[in-house]
């Protein structure tokens, strides 16, 4: 099972803990043709969500008997779903990364979300080349970073000066910095992001998060973390005698390679 990270937005913000709050823990939910029994795990470091599901149709009148291939009457009613489909989703509150089973499943984890949250809801694919990004986008929306080290705030820095001069602020020990921009893709925005890119590399910056859109007005994700885009997950162990597999030790595999504590 390969789990894609996304980029999960709450109201143009990141998520935060609060927003997952009022979700249930088991529930039933429709969603377009499919019916799904959902249960879901929060933590200060993360949100779970897995689910079992599928479609009252296409429901044949007959079932094929397995020992000697004879013809029966199909035991399933037409007013009842057999979840024999499985999504399991994580959000990663430190990384700021979510983590779905399936992309094209992507966007349940979505409508679910939109039962409990009354902001705009967006999730979208991470590219974490460069090169690829510049490909891809025309123009540039958004750039996020934060940081660990003090330099800008530091007591010579400009930015601290002004803070100080002008609302007695002191240095803080960290920062995050959003720059919105309605600004086509040239060789000035690229030197700032490759600037950027520099002082992550040098250990200044912890986070530099990019959003640029397409000819078609497509977004796209530029994110320069350190998670991981693809990761894998040997089920084959870990199902029960109908083929379901065990939502339990999936969780528990993914925490263990994402490194996450309970």
């Amino acid at each position: 099972m390969e789990f894609s990270s996304c980029y999960l937005s709450i109201g143009d913000r990141k998520p935060e803990k609060k927003d997952f709050e009022k979700i249930e823990q088991n529930f039933a939910e429709k969603i377009g043709k499919n019916y799904f029994l959902i249960s879901t795990e929060l933590t200060n470091n993360f949100f779970w969500l897995s689910a079992r599901y599928d479609s009252k149709m296409p429901r044949s009148d007959i079932v094929v008997n397995v020992i000697d291939f004879s013809l029966e009457d199909n035991p399933r009613k037409e007013d009842q779903v057999e979840p024999r489909k499985q999504f399991f989703s994580l959000y990663d509150f430190n990384k700021d990364v979510l983590y779905v089973s399936s992309l094209k499943n992507k966007s349940t984890f979505e409508e679910i979300l939109k039962q409990y949250v009354v902001e705009n809801i967006s999730i979208k694919n991470i590219i974490k080349d460069i090169d690829e990004f510049y490909s891809q986008v025309s123009s540039i929306q958004k750039i996020y970073f934060s940081s660990v080290a003090r330099d800008l705030f530091s007591s010579r820095g400009l930015l601290q000066q002004s803070l100080c001069d002008n609302y007695a602020m002191e240095e803080p020990e960290c920062f995050s910095i959003e720059a919105i921009y309605k600004k086509s893709l040239d060789s000035k925005i690229k030197n700032v992001i490759s600037c950027l890119r520099k002082q992550k590399s040098q250990g200044k910056l912890k986070k530099i998060i990019i959003q640029g859109k397409d000819d078609q007005g497509f977004e796209k994700i530029f994110n320069e973390g350190t998670f991981v885009n693809k990761i894998n997950i040997d089920y084959s162990s870990d199902g029960d005698d109908a083929g379901m597999i065990y939502e339990e030790l999936i969780k528990n595999s993914l925490l263990r390679k994402l490194e996450i504590n309970v």
